[in-house]
């Protein structure tokens, strides 16, 4: 399916908006990554694996929205937006994903 972070889609014209379509992922940051967290910082390294949970989590947020869109019919997302946030006192982190289901004429 295609996602955009555009209004629109180049080349194409939205034949009928289908409505917003959202997906979201909660994953947990636990203690040892919030050591291996600061650790890093102290030395100055990227935290990868830190960043692959992030990027797991956010992958699994499209798929969700994805399946929304599929279940309207719809051909394309656009509007695609992703908001980041954490949760239980830095514990679990929340990563949401927003966009609007749309049919794209042939």
């Amino acid at each position: 399916m295609l996602i955009v972070t555009t209004p629109t889609i180049e080349g194409k014209k939205i034949a009928q908006h289908l409505g917003p379509v959202f997906g979201q992922c909660i994953v947990g940051a636990g203690s040892l990554k919030s050591f291996i967290s600061g650790v890093k910082d102290v030395l100055g390294a990227r935290v990868i694996v830190l960043e692959d949970e992030v990027r797991h989590a956010r992958d699994m947020a499209v798929r969700d929205m994805i399946r929304d869109a599929e279940k309207l019919g719809a051909q394309a997302v656009v509007g695609l937006c992703a908001s980041y946030d954490s949760l239980a006192e830095g514990q679990l982190m929340l990563v949401a994903v927003a966009g609007t289901a749309v049919i794209v004429e042939a």
